[in-house]
């Protein structure tokens, strides 16, 4: 669960293919995957590469939490309730979302860097256009571009900007399955010599992070 420094940060999910079904419930506008190849290194990368599950909600600006952590607090229950870790039916997000498709991040090349115009983060760029300058490269923004993360005073050799496209998705189809996974996952397995009680569906995806304490 993450927030930024930035006063206008949006709110979205990170996660990889295998997360995007769970990621259609969560109540954020933007679901962002690919940061694994952009960006790789990151934690939620790694569980994907082991076989395993990663998600990041990013809650908003730090500034104004108390407008995201609502959502924080739902999206904590849904995930937990998708696993079969705790009982219960939270309503699933109703809202058509973004599907953004992170594909490339580009590293500062020069001291200088200069940005056509104040973008905001998953703004769509105009194609054939010249969006940022950085000594003498100039960068012309393709077809379905957007722009994320744009940082004019990042040092050199540090992360400039991040590009994206949008991918249409079937969000009805995810979430018409909600309810059903509910249905498919097996009750709580309670071993009361160790004390913990046991997930099947958390431990498929976490693996031994799948056991918890009961108290």
């Amino acid at each position: 669960i993450h927030s930024s420094n930035s006063p206008n940060a949006p709110s979205f999910v990170i996660c990889e293919e295998n997360g995007l079904e769970l990621a259609q419930m969560l109540d954020f506008p933007i679901v962002s995957t690919g940061w694994g190849d952009a960006e790789p290194g990151a934690t939620d990368a790694y569980m994907n590469l082991i076989g395993k599950f990663g998600i990041c909600i990013e809650c908003g600006s730090t500034s104004d939490t108390e407008k995201d952590l609502p959502r924080a607090q739902k999206s904590i229950l849904q995930f937990l309730e998708y696993f079969g870790v705790v009982a219960g039916t939270t309503a699933p997000a109703t809202e058509p979302k973004r599907h953004i498709r992170v594909h490339k991040a580009v590293l500062k090349s020069d001291k200088e860097l200069s940005f056509t115009k104040d973008y905001q983060d998953f703004e769509i760029l105009e194609a054939g256009k010249v969006f940022a300058c950085s000594g003498q490269t100039v960068y012309i923004a393709e077809e379905g571009d957007c722009i994320i993360f744009p940082r004019p005073k990042a040092p050199p050799g540090a992360e400039a900007f991040l590009l994206g496209r949008e991918i249409l998705t079937d969000t009805r189809r995810a979430q018409a399955h909600y309810h059903e996974l509910h249905e498919l996952n097996k009750p709580l397995e309670v071993n009361t010599s160790s004390g913990l009680f046991y997930s099947p569906r958390f431990h498929d995806c976490f693996g031994n992070m799948g056991a918890y304490p009961l108290n």
